[in-house]
Parts: C-alpha cells; structure tokens; sequence
C-alpha cells in the first residue's frame, strides 16, 4: 500500500496530545473530513485532504488520565497515548484506564456515550458504516452503534476462555491487541498470544 510519499502533509483539526484531547478550529466550528482510524486510513499513511483554516483558535479541551502502556519496551508501545478518531460530528477515543470507549461532540466536547467492555481497550477504534470497531484485552472484537453506543455484536476470534495476569490484572490469554484495520468493507485484527507473544490476524466483514 502506497504510504503517502509525494502527498501534503495535512493534519486533523482534532489534536491528541499526553493525557489531553485538544480540539482546534477556526472561530466558528464546521465539520471537517473524517479521521476514521489509526493515522487516518489503511495505509496508516497520516495524511487527509483536510485543509487547516487560519487563524485556529482552541474550541475545547478534555483532560484525561495518563496512560501506562501496556508493554516496557519503547518499540512496542503503541498505546502510550489517546489516539482518537473521528466521523461525521463524533469524536471516539479509547480509555484503557477504565475499559471503556467514549463519543464525545467534536463541536463542543460534551460527552455523549460511553461503552464498557470487560478489558482494558488499548488501541485506536475504527469507525465506518456508521458502526465503531474495536478490540479488547478481553479477547473481543466488538461493534457498536456509533450514534448511540449500542453492542450490535462482539467476536471472540480464538475459542479459549483462559485468563492470564496482565498489568497486575486478569485478561484473556489471547488479548485482541493488534488494532483494527478497516478496507472494502472488511476488518483485521489481531489476537496475541499473551504468554508466547504471536499474534494470529484475521478479518470479518464489517456488517
């Protein structure tokens, strides 16, 4: 996949910062291009077609609870930070602190639903098709409405209930820490072996 050589480097106008999620605008809030997953699309390119307006002006900001990854070493911790994404007027970020993901407005940073799984959920959530996506150190890919928040299914790839210690507290022995990808309508994700550290990828139609 063509990683975005040759492409402007255009940023979102959502900002995730260390323990804080900063929304930054023109004076007047307008809906912007989407940034539905992790760097923005399969690719992981981290490029959008969005263009910055001049001046930006701070329109909210949330402070939220520093994040302790979840591995120590520096190359695999990709959950050191809030990544949110975003789509149509929703902004939907991972909290692991308290396993859950939250929708909050993007035009005024109200929250407007939060969901619970049963694990600490650690990467970026995919949204598309008007449903958000993601996996948990349960064990669980999920799917949710992304208007209200609603289950509308969860997937447990690996057919094992075992449960393992992982950061001083129980979880699935196959953790879903290889985080969604979404493209033509097909999702990927990856389980990993908690004990072994392998990971198993494997893809499920997103409706």
């Amino acid at each position: 996949m063509r990683m975005g050589v040759g492409l402007p480097a255009r940023v979102p106008r959502l900002i995730p910062l260390f323990g804080m999620i900063a929304c930054i605008g023109a004076g007047h809030v307008a809906v912007a291009a989407d940034w539905p997953m992790w760097r923005h699309d399969a690719g992981r390119t981290g490029v959008s077609v969005e263009t910055l307006p001049s001046p930006l002006h701070l329109q909210w900001m949330r402070k939220l609870p520093a994040i302790t990854p979840a591995f120590r070493k520096p190359r695999l911790q990709f959950d050191r930070g809030y990544e949110p994404v975003v789509m149509g007027e929703k902004l939907f970020v991972a909290l692991p602190h308290n396993d859950s993901v939250v929708a909050y407005d993007t035009r005024t940073g109200a929250e407007q639903w939060r969901f619970y799984a049963n694990g600490p959920v650690r990467l970026a959530p995919v949204a598309g098709q008007g449903k958000l996506y993601f996996g948990s150190d349960d064990g669980y890919l999920y799917c949710l409405d992304a208007a209200t928040g609603a289950l509308r299914w969860r997937f447990r790839a690996v057919p094992s209930t075992r449960k393992v210690m992982g950061n001083r507290r129980l979880i699935s022995l196959w953790a879903v820490r290889g985080g969604p990808v979404l493209a033509d309508g097909i999702l990927y994700f990856a389980p990993i072996n908690m004990n072994r550290l392998k990971a198993r990828v494997y893809q499920v139609p997103a409706n």
